[in-house]
């Protein structure tokens, strides 16, 4: 007799939409399946640990769950979640609709091309950034902001990189610090009722970068490549 346990996968919820009502677990084996909270039994949460029973998607193919209860709640084996790897971590980030563009032929080729083909080089944060260097237009697509101002110097070009990506939100004309920055632009957004708010990404410190993003896509990129105070 099969264990009401034995068909059970253990993962964790990698993203969710409350608003909406559903969201991703990543599954032990890296797979991401959507999931509706109508079917948990549990108040789902970013980050819970949980086992999960998948389906087939009634529409457009694919998989999706069909059960999902806390972790702890399954009588099979309990397996420690493993730290993703870099394809899955990317793989995070393409479900928060961003790095649209960086599919395997690019990630190779930015290896080859920006760090000599050494793949130990290419951290994801540093992959992304050199991603964005190749094509301004798709920086400008996912709200990203690279920050090369030497510390004392005016942030205007930086400003008018996030006017580009902000044009219907006038931003302050003088911004005479880095540490006023984010304050300066969130002040902005939130006066204007945009819930759209500018993250720092946790960079080396000798440079620095920035997401425009709203709230529920911050906490799926910060779970993966962290900013440096959380969503």
């Amino acid at each position: 007799m099969t264990s009401p346990t034995s068909d059970l996968v253990a993962g964790h919820i990698s993203r969710f939409t409350r608003e909406q009502g559903f969201g991703t677990i990543t599954l032990e084996d890296g797979r991401a399946i959507p999931f509706d909270a109508s079917i948990c039994a549990m108040k789902p949460e970013e980050g819970d640990q949980v086992h999960v029973r998948v389906g087939k998607a009634r529409w457009g193919g694919g998989e999706k769950a069909v059960h999902v209860q806390p972790l702890a709640a399954g009588s099979g084996p309990v397996t420690a979640a493993r730290e993703l790897t870099l394809d899955q971590r990317i793989g995070e980030l393409q479900a928060a609709h961003l790095l649209a563009g960086l599919t395997e032929s690019v990630q190779q080729q930015l290896v080859a091309d920006r760090f000599g083909g050494d793949a130990t080089k290419a951290t994801l944060l540093a992959l992304v950034d050199a991603y964005y260097e190749a094509d301004a237009t798709r920086a400008t697509h996912d709200g990203y902001v690279r920050d090369d101002v030497r510390d004392g110097a005016l942030l205007a070009p930086v400003v008018a990189a996030l006017a580009a990506r902000l044009p219907e939100v006038r931003l302050p004309d003088m911004i005479a610090t880095r540490a006023e920055l984010v304050p300066a632009v969130n002040a902005t957004l939130a006066a204007v009722l945009d819930t759209r708010r500018l993250y720092a990404l946790a960079t080396n410190g000798y440079w620095h970068a920035y997401y425009v993003l709203t709230p529920d896509r911050a906490r799926a990129v910060h779970a993966v490549l962290p900013f440096t105070i959380a969503p």
